[in-house]
């Protein structure tokens, strides 16, 4: 048992000398046959599940978490709109949660986007409760266009929900 024991602590740091000094893709090919020989994952593996570890980002550095909030249509479509003339669509936001969620910031990015008038940017959705945003489309020309409502919530972690815009001027 002692001396199986050993031949696996010896292969191992065989094989951790030899990937600590050999750097060029020859030496690479001779540390993964050795590698398929003893059994431990290649370089290319180690490699591979190293990127696809996920690592906690810095405050800031990440995109915003999608909140439970559920649009409905998911996305705005104004197809084809006049230049110099606009459309509106409604876009409603459903709260499944069991307590009221405020959003505190609705936005509109995207070129002939704009929120309806008299939409209010702080409101509070009521538990399981509904709210109507109208986005207009007003084509400058005609190009087709692609935009972005973006409704942020009240939350620790930065929560979003977020309807994808799109629309031709002719």
């Amino acid at each position: 048992m002692t001396t199986e024991r050993s031949r696996r602590h010896r292969r191992s740091l065989v094989l951790f000398l030899i990937g600590a000094t050999l750097t060029n893709a020859t030496s690479c090919a001779l540390m993964d046959k050795v590698a398929q020989v003893s059994k431990t994952p290649g370089l290319e593996e180690v490699l591979e599940k190293e990127a696809n570890k996920k690592k906690p980002g810095r405050l800031g550095e990440r995109e915003p978490v999608l909140s439970r909030l559920q649009a409905t249509p998911a996305a705005l479509d104004f197809s084809n709109v006049s230049v110099a003339s606009q459309d509106q669509q409604t876009v409603v936001i459903f709260n499944p949660s069991q307590f009221p969620v405020t959003v505190i910031r609705m936005t509109v990015e995207g070129v002939g986007f704009t929120l309806a008038p008299g939409t209010t940017e702080r409101v509070e959705i009521p538990s399981r409760g509904l709210l109507a945003v109208g986005v207009r489309f007003q084509p400058p020309d005609r190009r087709v266009r692609s935009g972005l409502l973006f409704l942020e919530i009240d939350s620790a972690g930065g929560r979003a929900t977020r309807v994808v815009l799109t629309g031709k001027g002719i």
